[in-house]
């Protein structure tokens, strides 16, 4: 199984907007994650910010879908509109620590063997400290998505109490995969207690 976190990889970065490039008042942060264009970019690549737009452009890109918006995204994934407001309410340290994981995503994508851009179902799993804070992400991911989620109490293989969720089938690109890394983190920080595992292909 390829899970889309904690993994190395050398592939091209996806540029975002965050607190270290453009910040943003704590009030209007949700209002530029939403709106703000992704692009990936190789490593000579330049962009401009157009704070009207919040848009990204850059000089380069490899990424078939460099002018994909963070709404288009959440859309694809199975994030309601409402969902995506609630996630965007976490500090700017969640996002930070989400962006840092997302190198994995790339060699995540390569080692499932399904083709970029194909249409698959994405599995992702978080471990709750207990049974209040599962309970919590459970109702939180509920509401905020179109997934289908389960709760699972502890056991005698296993002493944790873990959430799982699958999205609607979607197309996966590394956008996608980097969106759905930042978001089921923001969950998991939203919900608090919980600590998102990861994310894998659960359909080929």
């Amino acid at each position: 199984m390829a899970w889309g976190v904690g993994e190395a990889t050398g592939a091209a970065q996806t540029a975002r907007v965050t607190a270290d490039v453009l910040p943003l008042p704590r009030s209007t942060t949700h209002l530029g994650r939403r709106t703000v264009t992704r692009v990936a970019v190789g490593a000579l690549a330049v962009g401009a910010l157009v704070l009207g737009g919040l848009a990204l452009r850059s000089a380069a890109s490899s990424d078939e879908d460099s002018m994909t918006t963070v709404a288009q995204l959440d859309g694809a994934l199975g994030i309601t509109a409402a969902g995506s407001r609630e996630l965007d309410r976490v500090p700017d340290r969640v996002l930070q620590a989400a962006l840092d994981r997302e190198a994995g995503d790339s060699a995540a994508i390569r080692t499932s063997g399904v083709p970029v851009g194909s249409r698959q179902r994405l599995g992702v799993a978080f471990t709750a400290t207990d049974r209040s804070s599962a309970e919590r992400l459970t109702a939180l991911l509920t509401r905020a998505t179109r997934f289908t989620v389960a709760l699972t109490a502890p056991s005698s293989t296993d002493p944790h109490w873990t959430v799982g969720a699958i999205t609607p089938q979607t197309a996966l690109t590394i956008p996608l995969a980097h969106q759905l890394t930042e978001r089921m983190s923001e969950a998991a920080a939203r919900s608090g207690g919980a600590a998102f595992d990861g994310w894998r292909v659960v359909t080929r």
